[in-house]
């Protein structure tokens, strides 16, 4: 019996091919409850992470007021599919004359951090996308961080200048901070 045309892929779930599903439970500051729009801020980064690593097919979705469901099928490496989508952003501040690993520090001054992305067809061919994604991988305590986002107090969006129509990033560090940062600078 032949249940679809051979030349039509059938997509194989979890339950066939294997793979990783998780869900994951928000909790706010305090036991306070996460708002809707934190929980898509959540989904839509967790939802980056995982494609970051290649996965096609994968499913993240909200589940509940404070859950979101990750499901990704075929998945082979799934200990490190979990480190990926469960660990917290870092943001770091550092002098590029840290850096001790000098292919790092290269692919920094020469900007070649990033890669061509490329989907794969249902007969194997590989084709480049106009997405690209990070690939510069930087192990903690190969460089000295000057100022890290614990130093931050706060963050806003504005303008660049009156002028621009361009938008910019605005931190206010704590005085610990601004004196690393001004140091460094």
């Amino acid at each position: 019996f032949m249940f679809t045309p051979p030349q039509e892929k059938i997509n194989q779930g979890l339950d066939i091919q294997g793979g990783l599903s998780v869900v994951l439970t928000a909790k706010g500051e305090d036991g306070a409850a996460v708002s809707a729009e934190d929980m898509e801020k959540s989904r839509a980064i967790i939802e980056s992470r995982v494609n970051s690593l290649g996965a096609s097919e994968a499913t993240v979705a909200l589940q509940s007021t404070d859950q979101v469901l990750v499901q990704i099928p075929g998945l082979s490496d799934t200990e490190e599919a979990l480190a990926t989508i469960g660990k917290t952003g870092k943001l770091e501040f550092a002098r590029l004359d840290s850096f001790t690993d000098e292919a790092v520090r290269t692919k920094i001054e020469t900007g070649q951090y990033m890669e061509q992305e490329s989907v794969t067809d249902a007969m194997g061919n590989r084709f480049p996308t106009s997405e690209q994604k990070l690939t510069l991988h930087v192990d903690e305590g190969t460089y000295t961080p000057i100022v890290t986002g614990d130093d931050i107090e706060r963050v806003t969006v504005g303008q660049a200048s009156e002028a621009s129509t361009d938008y910019a990033v605005n931190l206010k560090l704590d005085s610990e901070g601004a004196s690393a940062f001004a140091q460094a600078t």
